[in-house]
């Protein structure tokens, strides 16, 4: 996903759509990078705010609508 914006980014030259949906889309990718990793090293107080902000991703339902949309 992160791949995909930074490609967006270098091609847009002056299109304002195109790069706010390439920012939106680094800034989720970002979301779930930091999520994934956050199920590898843990870290307490960053992961009760994932779970009050982003619970949704706790759930595969959730997780795969996300990754979906």
């Amino acid at each position: 996903m992160a791949a995909t914006a930074s490609i967006g980014l270098s091609k847009i030259g002056f299109n304002l759509e195109k790069l706010f949906i390439a920012l939106f889309m680094f800034v989720f990718a970002i979301l779930l990078f930091s999520f994934e990793a956050m199920q590898i090293w843990k870290y307490d107080a960053l992961d009760g705010v994932y779970k009050r902000n982003f619970g949704f991703l706790y759930h595969p339902k959730g997780k795969a609508l996300f990754i979906i949309l």
